[in-house]
């Protein structure tokens, strides 16, 4: 029987009828008085299982522990969760990850050159949170940006309370131009990964996965309070050891680790959590470390969805672990240098899923009507090629012109190992 390691209740998994028959049979043998008491504390009457996300859900993470946290311990890691998840849903988006529960919610960045907010999609697709209404001072002509009709209603109401101008609205709705773009405008994001509470959820992560691998409560009850409540610091790190996202690598593969080591000579066990490839800490998980030397990994390719065999070793002494966590050294050029490389080629993966679509898109408009089995005809297959010949264009022109403005030639990216 499974026991959760926050609290120590028995981690139950009953029916209906088997809660009533535990609760009558514990009634009779211990009393109504000290059955309410076991009831709260020790023999939970119906299930209190918790399956819970060792690496979170919002991030992609599939490993799952039904054994670790009850149902009533979950809900005071949220907040710690949810700080770390604010952050990091972002590349997840821009990733169009799927998850195991939910949609991955969309994220306000900032247009550089405007200041204008907008809402970043699955897939990193721009959507306008409100108009956006411009005024040229130099011929007092105003352009307004809009989602659809609706909202251009509105946008001009409220200019013509404020201009009293007599032009109809309606009028002025059907000469407005209706048309999609492609995006190439640079947006601002802010990424701070650095609080407390995120790392908490670091240190509870690779506290989860090493109590879903059987670990000793005790080895690890001294990160409790941490984890809780921030009682206790200086135990999680950035560190980068490496440097793994190789682009030039098909397919590239973005990676989510978790590694833990345990040395019985100098009492020491420390983990590692890599996200995304790119986001990569070191943990001291007891420098009183009592038991056998051991090693656990996991390793997930975040974009196929699947676990895949890890060879990681890191191996450090005890001093260079107490050393990381506790001087607390600047490893922003490593992080950034990770970030720069992760956005290549999330700007890379968005440009060849916007291909596809194209592609699929002008497929399904060309061949529209013909049926199973049958040869395009000479008229359809111009119209594909024109249809992709000036999507592609389209395309092509917005991708040059953000590059030559965000990805000067002379940029150079690498990791540093």
């Amino acid at each position: 029987m499974s026991t959760c390691y926050v609290c120590e209740c028995r981690i139950i998994n009953r029916s209906t009828v088997e809660a009533v028959t535990f609760a009558i049979v514990l009634v009779a043998v211990e009393g109504f008085y000290h059955f309410m008491s076991l009831l709260l504390h020790k023999y939970p009457t119906i299930s209190n299982v918790y399956r819970e996300h060792i690496i979170l859900n919002s991030i992609g993470g599939k490993l799952i522990s039904p054994s670790i946290i009850c149902q009533s311990c979950a809900p005071e890691f949220d907040s710690i969760d949810t700080s770390l998840s604010n952050q990091l849903n972002f590349f997840g988006l821009m990733l169009n990850i799927k998850r195991d529960r939910g949609e991955n919610p969309p994220v306000k960045a900032r247009i550089i050159r405007t200041g204008d907010e907008i809402s970043l999609n699955a897939g990193g697709k721009p959507v306008l949170i409100r108009p956006i209404i411009k005024e040229n001072q130099h011929d007092g002509s105003i352009s307004i940006g809009a989602r659809d009709r609706k909202e251009m209603r509105i946008a001009l109401k409220g200019l013509k309370r404020k201009y009293s101008f007599n032009k109809d609205i309606e009028a002025l709705l059907n000469q407005a131009n209706s048309e999609a773009s492609y995006f190439d405008e640079p947006v601002n994001y802010n990424l701070l990964i650095d609080s407390e509470k995120q790392f908490r959820a670091i240190c509870k992560m690779i506290v989860n996965f090493y109590m879903h691998n059987n670990g000793n409560r005790e080895q690890i009850l001294h990160l409790i309070p941490y984890i809780k409540d921030g009682r206790q610091q200086n135990c999680v790190w950035y560190y980068y050891p490496f440097d793994n996202l190789d682009l030039d690598k098909e397919p590239v593969q973005i990676l989510h680790h978790l590694f833990i080591k345990t040395n019985s000579n100098e009492k020491l066990m420390y983990g590692f959590v890599e996200l995304f490839s790119t986001f990569k800490f070191l943990i001291l998980m007891s420098k009183n470390y009592i038991g056998d030397s051991l090693q656990y990994s996991y390793c997930f390719d975040v974009l196929a969805r699947t676990p895949i065999a890890s060879i990681l070793d890191i191996s450090l002494s005890r001093d260079s672990v107490l050393n990381i966590v506790e001087s607390r050294e600047n490893k922003l050029e490593q992080l950034k240098s990770n970030l720069n490389k992760f956005m290549l080629f999330i700007n890379k993966k968005q440009a060849n899923d916007c291909i596809s679509h194209i592609t699929q898109k002008a497929i399904d408009t060309s061949f529209n009507g013909l049926a199973d089995g049958s040869v395009p005809s000479n008229d359809m297959m111009r119209a594909l090629i024109e249809n992709v010949s000036e999507e592609f264009a389209k395309f092509f022109h917005s991708q040059i012109q953000f590059s030559q403005e965000n990805f000067p030639a002379n940029n150079n990216y690498s990791g540093d190992d």
